[in-house]
């Protein structure tokens, strides 16, 4: 999902899109910009491949009800539980507290608060207010009582909400030696760079980064997901970081361990 940042220029936003008449706005490959090389990147078939390559005991629990439920193609393959088992997965095995940049409902916060075995999840997003100049492919853009509704309704305390614009955010230097860092706000190519640096410099060695809208398959197809792997891709080559990005089929989630 796009969801951390909102922009009121004239491009659709994304959720508009998955749900106008005819589906989605597929990419126009015609007009589209050069692809950045593809990230390495290692595809496993189950959430039990991607725990044994990431070396991870811990198995996640997913506790929300209705992740079969398909409301727009995107929904397909079983795409939003491949998600929550990459997420809870990650978050079962997070030594210390996590960053979310892009908190929307706050469904994604849900799925780390409930897998820690300890910290917070300090989770990001923008209000109204805030939004000039935050970016363009977005989701939506929420007034401050939606932002994380999902999580404060189940009674999740283990959360630090944050409101601001990750273009101009300054994260206090007590926010370090972070387990895992999940990158799900504004979806243009420069800001997946910037927030992939912002929150890699924060990560514990040892310490996952996430992004959303990560999908080899699906690149091809949709001009946010083609965005999102363009400025992962730039981050990478800033970083000289050798690994694989390790994605679990189905899913639209890539994983990046920090050295350590």
């Amino acid at each position: 999902m796009l969801t951390g940042e909102m922009s009121v220029t004239t491009r659709t936003p994304i959720e508009a899109r998955r749900h106008q008449p005819g589906g989605l706005r597929i990419k126009d490959t015609s007009q589209a910009p050069n692809q950045s090389p593809a990230p390495t990147c290692l595809t496993v078939a189950t959430i039990d491949d991607l725990r044994a390559t990431l070396g991870l005991a811990r198995v996640g629990l997913i506790l929300e009800t209705d992740l079969d439920v398909i409301e727009t193609e995107c929904d397909l393959h079983q795409r939003r539980r491949r998600d929550a088992e990459v997420l809870t997965t990650l978050a079962a095995n997070c030594v210390g507290d996590a960053l979310e940049l892009g908190t929307s409902h706050g469904r994604g916060t849900f799925k780390l608060a409930t897998n820690l075995p300890h910290g917070i999840v300090h989770t990001v997003n923008v209000l109204p207010e805030q939004a000039a100049g935050a970016g363009t492919l977005v989701t939506h853009l929420l007034e401050r009582d939606a932002i994380g509704a999902f999580y404060r309704a189940r009674g999740i305390t283990n959360v630090r909400q944050i409101y601001a614009n990750l273009h101009t955010w300054q994260p206090p230097a007590a926010l370090c030696d972070l387990g895992m860092a999940f990158v799900d706000a504004c979806h243009d190519e420069a800001a997946v760079w910037q927030d992939s640096h912002l929150a890699w410099h924060r990560l514990a060695p040892g310490g996952f980064l996430a992004w959303h809208d990560w999908s080899p398959s699906a690149r091809t197809r949709f001009d946010w997901i083609d965005a999102v792997m363009r400025g992962a891709s730039r981050f990478l080559a800033d970083v000289g970081v050798t690994g694989k990005v390790v994605h679990l089929r189905d899913s639209w989630i890539g994983v990046l361990r920090k050295p350590t």
